[in-house]
């Protein structure tokens, strides 16, 4: 590969995906779904706009999809209204939660995830002067101990973890979840669960760190990736009461409430029947089946792949000799007009990864590898 040509400040995976948004090509950098939402949700849709749903919606959220929410997760403590609240997509949700902790927790702290890290989980700590950690375990295998000292060397009080994650689709284990809430009791931190992706597993049912009595818990999800409405922007928080009153209140003044339509259609949809399930049964076999194909077209090419259970991306390794990730997808995209996201987005020790988005038809899903690989093996 030839020497680093530029390096970008910015969101990479906005630079390689806007490259396709203004020039063409196929876009396997950003997270976007091409699959059509459900035909029956989009049906609800073009009712609501018929009907007085176009002014503000109430801050909490719509009355009937915030009960769709307390009958769907079936807790040992019920949820009430004053465990949820609707937001503008997980995002907005993610620097909510971390707007509050930073006035709850107030002293200089630490704030950690398991590394490679989603974007928001590294950018919201610079936002807010405050230290991020990248924890680095070796295959996804928790030493506890080990965590437990680098926790208190650097002043963590704020842990960021989903499952499964991006973009490495890991899954952790209902004792592995248990072992670091314990932690958090231990060592007085706080966690925020990211379950974006809790649906879209390959095989095994994740355990969710959903718990209203748990003052340290903190869960964050949205109906983008598992309906395919990622431009809708509805997400949702639950939380210990005492915690949500304050959260809401915050909202009022930082996003005021969510899309009214979209929530109308949602609630609608969601309470009519369960066609949603097998909606997204069959995102998940798409899902599956399009990481099996990249997985043995990428491994062949020499591309080194740590096993996931879900999610949207593969995660993979340069064959030997790329060691530019960067450069990589620069090179690829102007060649091959294809677009993958480097792994230095989401990690200091992924220079030589890159992130491919599987959301898509298989046909297009095999173009783009195919392009990807010719390009490759120009390269060796």
């Amino acid at each position: 590969m030839e020497p680093n040509k530029k390096r970008y400040t910015g969101s990479l995976i906005g630079l390689m995906s806007n490259k396709v948004k203004t020039y063409g090509g196929i876009n396997m950098a950003q997270g976007i779904p091409a699959f059509n939402p459900p035909a029956r949700l989009i049906d609800q849709m073009k009712i609501v706009m018929d009907q007085t749903t176009h002014q503000y919606a109430p801050g909490k959220g719509h009355i009937n999809l915030v009960k769709w929410l307390k009958d769907h997760y079936q807790l040992q403590s019920p949820l009430t209204n004053d465990h949820i609240l609707m937001v503008n997509g997980a995002t907005e949700g993610l620097s909510l939660l971390y707007t509050y902790l930073n006035q709850l927790i107030q002293d200089p702290y630490g704030a950690l995830a398991f590394g490679p890290v989603y974007e928001s989980y590294r950018e919201l700590p610079k936002i807010f002067g405050q230290t991020f950690i990248e924890y680095q375990n070796k295959d996804r295998v928790l030493d506890i101990d080990n965590l437990k000292e680098v926790i208190i060397q650097n002043k963590v009080k704020l842990l960021f973890m989903a499952s499964p994650g991006n973009p490495w689709g890991h899954i952790w284990s209902k004792d592995e979840l248990t072992e670091i809430c314990n932690l958090a009791d231990h060592l007085d931190f706080y966690i925020i669960f990211d379950a974006v992706y809790s649906e879209l597993y390959f095989q095994e049912v994740p355990h969710q760190l959903v718990d209203i009595s748990n003052k340290r818990l903190f869960y964050v999800n949205s109906f983008s990736k598992m309906l395919s409405i990622t431009g809708w922007r509805v997400g949702y928080l639950i939380a210990h009461e005492q915690h949500m009153q304050k959260i809401s209140n915050m909202h009022d003044y930082i996003g005021l409430c969510v899309s009214h339509p979209a929530q109308a259609a949602l609630s609608a949809y969601l309470n009519e029947s369960e066609d949603w399930k097998s909606y997204v049964s069959d995102i998940r076999d798409k899902l599956r089946s399009n990481y099996q194909l990249a997985e043995h077209i990428l491994r062949q090419a020499g591309f080194k792949i740590p096993s996931a259970q879900g999610g949207y991306f593969i995660w993979c390794q340069l064959p030997n000799g790329i060691n530019d990730g960067l450069n990589f997808a620069l090179d690829l995209y102007e060649q091959q007009k294809v677009a993958v996201v480097p792994g230095e987005h989401f990690s200091s020790n992924a220079s030589d990864f890159i992130r491919i988005n599987l959301a898509m038809s298989k046909e297009v899903l095999e173009k783009g590898l195919i392009e990807l690989i010719d390009f490759t093996k120009s390269k060796a």
